[in-house]
């Protein structure tokens, strides 16, 4: 099986929130879920299947527990309230095994 581990930063309201998505939180979300994370993905993936919102919340609050245990399941509905872009970076770092971080803007060049 390939590597599958990603993770990315974001601050919202002020706070910074580090979501990992790693095999204990694939763990964390197929018991909450209890459907298989890896056949969920796929669908997600290919386009055969469009994620829940239960699935969705489910997911963040799986990959903030590395970082921030004390994380509820209000904090990853609150978090995703701010947009669809945080589950979508964290898919795309695991499918590639790299941190997916904030736009950062080109530096110029040293004179």
């Amino acid at each position: 099986m390939a590597k599958f581990l990603g993770s990315t930063t974001r601050e919202i309201d002020g706070e910074t929130w580090r979501l990992v998505l790693d095999f204990n939180a694939i763990c964390h979300f197929e018991e909450v879920v209890g459907g298989n994370f890896f056949e969920r993905a796929e669908d997600w993936q290919t386009g055969s299947g469009v994620p829940r919102a239960r699935e969705l919340r489910a997911l963040i609050h799986a990959a903030l527990q590395a970082h921030h245990p004390q994380a509820t399941l209000q904090d990853a509905g609150r978090i995703l309230s701010q947009g669809m872009e945080i589950f979508e970076a964290l898919m795309a770092s695991a499918m590639t095994g790299a941190e997916a971080g904030p736009e950062k803007k080109p530096q110029a060049a040293a004179p």
